[in-house]
């Protein structure tokens, strides 16, 4: 559906594209149509006189010598990549603007998001303090915080005996004590598998040396 203004002038409905190009009003345009801006234009140029005429008329001459000129080109050109340079900074700083309020609305929604599972792990593990049930809750939930934390767990446990030798042998040795099949099994299994490397070692060819 085409958009039209009354011109203020004549009062005549017309369509947007009849009328003066304003950018800064809200409709785009003005209020007074093309044909009453020309009309309005011709009547105040025919009251000037004629000295003031001849005078417009050179200073339009100057200005149209002026287009044709190889500096007035090299001008525009440098305002055309400046108003370019300004542009892409503006898009730029749009983008950082945007950039910076997703990553804000992001963050909300993980603190919402954490809000609602400590609650969650106070009402599921009553017996426990916060700290402690949010750990509990996090481990158990989580397979990917369950995971690091195991490997976190794992990695104090051999940092900690390879320090500790003698501790290590005394779990070691204590732990045989409590479960000696569990250890005979594990050190069948270890012999079965060197066995069998062996037998491979042997049974492969020889590359011939040269």
């Amino acid at each position: 559906m085409t958009k039209t203004k009354v011109c203020k002038v004549c009062g005549v409905e017309k369509p947007l594209e009849r009328f003066v190009k304003q950018w800064r009003n809200t409709s785009g345009v003005l209020s007074v149509c093309l044909d009453c801006y020309y009309a309005r234009a011709k009547a105040g140029y025919e009251k000037l006189s004629e000295e003031e005429k001849e005078r417009r008329r050179l200073e339009r001459n100057a200005y149209q010598r002026k287009l044709r000129t190889p500096e007035y080109a090299q001008e525009m050109e440098r305002k055309r990549a400046e108003r370019g340079l300004r542009a892409e900074a503006l898009e730029l700083s749009r983008a950082e603007r945007t950039a910076r309020k997703n990553l804000r609305e992001e963050k909300a929604a993980k603190r919402a998001e954490r809000a609602l599972q400590i609650e969650a792990a106070v009402a599921l593990y009553p017996a426990l303090d916060r700290w402690q049930a949010v750990k509990k809750y996090d481990y158990e939930t989580n397979p990917a915080h369950r995971e690091h934390r195991d490997e976190v767990r794992r990695a104090q446990q051999r940092r900690h005996d390879k320090n500790n030798p003698e501790k290590r042998r005394e779990k070691e040795k204590r732990k045989r004590e409590r479960n000696p099949e569990r250890f005979l099994e594990k050190n069948r299994r270890y012999a079965a598998r060197r066995k069998a490397r062996l037998l491979a070692e042997k049974s492969s060819p020889l590359t011939p040396e040269e």
